[in-house]
């Protein structure tokens, strides 16, 4: 049995007197897609930030491929031990923020170079891959400000990928799109989890967490109150709280 590429252990976090997460575990296997459901304010963004130490949580650990950091630590050495984390897990968020000034290739090569010190013919060649593989290579030279909102979001995760991460979060990457665009970003999406890509997926298209996860996790209150296949989950849930969610997503 393969150990877990990510570990998420005994997480809290609070916000003023708001209790977030309340001691969440969570593990997660090679080429797994984890996707995380739940009400608005329940959690699922906040956790997706922590794993990231976008947000620092008050207490609790994060592995990646054995590489640990534990949170609520003030230290230079703790600062490097973020960054290096920072390099392994790669995130997508609900806006695109892409460098406006920069054309796409440029987007997709800035971190590499700047981070990672790749030499420059190195990263536009994993780059251009990368376009390439996503249907993107003739907006290379383009500026994202000519981009459709789905083509930016495919950007953003191209350029998360161009940092090769070994997991990649989605926190609802299609919330800012209207659902015409949504489809491309979703098929992109499907195309990383068939290609093996390990991921976790704040989302409300249950569509996709139906048809792509091999695990769902519904959260409440800042804990994991079910989990399962999706087909469990979605099918015949147990806990009445998701119940009553799923009678209001699902049509």
């Amino acid at each position: 049995m393969a150990e877990p590429i990510l570990t998420v252990t005994n997480l809290h976090k609070r916000f003023g007197a708001i209790k977030v997460l309340c001691g969440v575990d969570l593990a997660l296997d090679p080429r797994e897609v984890v996707c995380l459901i739940g009400r608005s304010g329940s959690g699922k963004s906040t956790l997706l930030r922590c794993i990231n130490f976008l947000d620092e949580a008050d207490a609790g650990e994060i592995a990646v491929a054995g590489f640990r950091v534990p949170a609520g630590e003030k230290s230079r050495e703790h600062r490097r031990q973020i960054l290096m984390l920072r390099q392994r897990v790669g995130m997508v968020f609900q806006q695109f923020n892409l460098f406006m000034h920069m054309t796409v290739l440029e987007n997709l090569i800035e971190a590499p170079i700047q981070v990672r010190k790749l030499e420059r013919e190195l990263a536009v060649a994993v780059a251009e891959d990368l376009l390439q593989r996503l249907g993107l290579y003739d907006k290379r030279d383009v500026y994202p400000s000519r981009l459709s909102g789905g083509q930016q979001q495919r950007v953003a995760i191209a350029r998360a990928l161009a940092m090769e991460p070994i997991v990649l979060l989605f926190d609802e990457p299609t919330s800012a799109l209207d659902p015409e665009l949504t489809g491309e970003v979703l098929q992109t999406m499907r195309y990383l989890a068939r290609e093996g890509t390990t991921m976790i997926v704040v989302t409300h298209e249950m569509g996709f967490a139906r048809d792509v996860a091999d695990r769902v996790i519904y959260i409440d209150q800042g804990v994991f109150v079910e989990q399962g296949p999706p087909a469990q989950l979605l099918g015949q849930p147990k806990d009445e709280r998701l119940k009553l969610f799923l009678d209001h997503v699902i049509d």
